[in-house]
């Protein structure tokens, strides 16, 4: 698997839906590219490797290729967005995101209030 090439991997498998529930990503440095690079799958939810330092919360870094560097949870936070993603939380080494769609209340049309997930509560 190449950082490019989640998405012709996975078009092999014809019976894999384009709404996939879960997709987690952790390749141990190349995770946010193979993210920002996945092309007509929309998984309701992304659990992607983060770094794991405190810094991780505050920072937005994202070194290319460091095998020992993650990306950031402040850089993954960019790249959810702009694929249409919500943060929901960090843990010690993921950062998980909903869907922007998925994560809409069905009768209201409203998206779910994930604001109780402060960058600060989530590292104790």
């Amino acid at each position: 698997v190449l950082p490019s090439n989640l998405t012709e991997i996975i078009d092999i498998y014809k019976e894999i839906p384009a709404n996939i529930d879960l997709m987690s990503i952790d390749t141990d440095s190349y995770d946010a590219e193979i993210w920002l690079n996945l092309r007509g799958y929309r998984p309701n939810l992304v659990c992607i490797e983060c770094n794991d330092e405190d810094r991780s919360l505050t920072e937005d870094f994202y070194e290319l290729g460091n095998p020992h560097n993650s990306a950031s949870v402040v850089y993954l936070n960019k790249v959810a967005e702009e694929k249409g993603y919500e943060f929901v939380c960090a843990t010690a080494c993921n950062a998980i995101y909903l869907e922007k769609d998925f994560a809409k209340c069905p009768t209201c049309g409203q998206l779910i209030n994930l604001t109780q997930n402060f960058f600060e509560r989530l590292r104790r």
